[in-house]
């Protein structure tokens, strides 16, 4: 889950920087975002939040960066984590080696 999650970041930065987009999402955004999904938030919807809105604001820009994901495969991939984690909570527990070992937040 983590590597599709920092898949989409580089993507987005790459996409960013080819468009001349300002802004920036890097390691912090990374962790914030890794951290909503592990609590509970839907991958595709903290995206936004979390990531692309700290890049751009501008529609125009966000539609590049949200074509780019599309073409690259990782706005479906980003669909299946959303799905293999939904049932993981369904099942009741988390993995650990899905989210790091010895947690603080106890996953």
């Amino acid at each position: 889950m983590l590597a599709v999650l920092a898949d989409v970041i580089l993507l987005l930065d790459k996409t960013a920087r080819a468009n001349a987009i300002k802004g920036v999402a890097g390691m912090r955004s990374f962790f914030y975002w890794a951290d909503a999904i592990a609590s509970g938030a839907s991958a595709k919807q903290s995206l936004y939040h979390k990531i692309i809105y700290k890049i751009t604001t501008d529609s125009e820009e966000i539609r590049l960066l949200e074509e780019a994901l599309i073409q690259q495969g990782l706005s479906a991939s980003l669909e299946a984590v959303s799905l293999e984690l939904k049932k993981t909570r369904i099942s009741g527990c988390y993995r650990n080696q899905d989210f790091g070992r010895n947690r603080r937040h106890g996953f």
